[in-house]
């Protein structure tokens, strides 16, 4: 990489957390890109150099994010599928420490006007696949019920998932999404996944 390409970089960095910094602090709709550049010192040239819009730097947080979650599921390759279950849909429920309300609420309002595809709370194939994956492997050991395909439990787990996030959006924040989430995921787990082990050991019960 030459100096050019890490200067390009370096600026592209300084523009990502600038803007998520002015989000923050005065809302999405209330900053404007040339507040973004007035902020660093650059033309909107420089800035639309790097990105498109406005809510490009909110898809490219969102996009490290899921990088994130894929290296973390990675590593817990060797983990039985229900613990990885509970490991990822923890990831989940942490993510609102990681990000902020305003931020969170940006980003369902960037997606819900402009209609984005795989972005926060909406069908992401990194978050789907993984959910798929692990349910799979799952039926495939007898831990989790297979009258069901893995792609419709995983949509019903990312579905609960964006229900929780708008829920804290709406509440401003003022609730313990973890505590409820896990609450309301073990529920789920418990009811939905594994329904058919619950009632195998009841019928045996009977016998």
């Amino acid at each position: 990489m030459n100096l050019r390409e890490i200067q390009s970089l370096e600026t592209e960095q300084k523009i990502f957390s600038t803007a998520l910094a002015l989000f923050d602090a005065k809302g999405y709709d209330n900053v404007t890109i040339n507040d973004i550049c007035h902020q660093i010192g650059l033309t909107k040239g420089a800035f639309y150099h790097h990105f498109n819009s406005k809510s490009d730097i909110l898809i490219m947080k969102y996009k490290f994010n899921e990088n994130s979650l894929l290296k973390y599921y990675h590593s817990i390759s060797a983990d039985k599928p229900l613990q990885k279950l509970e490991k990822i849909i923890k990831r989940f429920l942490d993510y609102p420490k990681i990000t902020s309300l305003e931020e969170m609420k940006s980003s369902f309002k960037v997606q819900i006007d402009s209609h984005y595809q795989e972005f926060v709370g909406g069908d992401s194939a990194v978050q789907k696949n993984i959910l798929i994956k692990i349910i799979e492997e799952g039926q495939s050991t007898g831990d989790i019920r297979n009258d069901m395909p893995a792609e419709l439990l995983a949509d019903i787990i990312i579905r609960y998932k964006f229900g929780l996030y708008i829920e804290w959006c709406i509440k401003d924040g003022n609730m313990d999404i973890t505590t409820l989430g896990q609450r309301d995921y073990d529920a789920l787990i418990n009811t939905l996944l594994i329904a058919d082990k619950r009632k195998h050991s009841t019928d045996m019960k009977l016998l």
